[in-house]
């Protein structure tokens, strides 16, 4: 009877994020996809910064990068390198109104 409950739960908690993004799964892979080169391994709407985002997964050559987009403007909150394979990407770390 928990795991039922958990999953609407769950399932609440995404409706909610969806609704409160105006940027659609298609949109944030397309931003993830110009700001790094690679593969789109998984897109997901989450929570970061205290504002709905999605959390985009490019597979490179040398390993895995995280970008955070903003589900209402669209603009790049942050981009981070899979910590296990930062020695062989340049360094990416990136805000609102800066470059890499």
């Amino acid at each position: 009877m928990g795991h039922r409950h958990n999953g609407e739960a769950k399932a609440v908690r995404m409706a909610q994020l969806i609704k409160a993004s105006s940027v659609s799964i298609e949109q944030a892979i397309r931003v993830a996809s110009e700001a790094q080169p690679g593969t789109v391994v998984e897109a997901k709407l989450k929570r970061k910064l205290k504002k709905v985002a999605w959390k985009v997964r490019v597979q490179t050559a040398h390993g895995q990068v995280r970008i955070y987009i903003d589900g209402s403007s669209g603009a790049i909150l942050a981009t981070k390198v899979d910590p296990l394979h930062e020695p062989f990407l340049p360094v990416i770390q990136t805000a609102v109104g800066t470059e890499a």
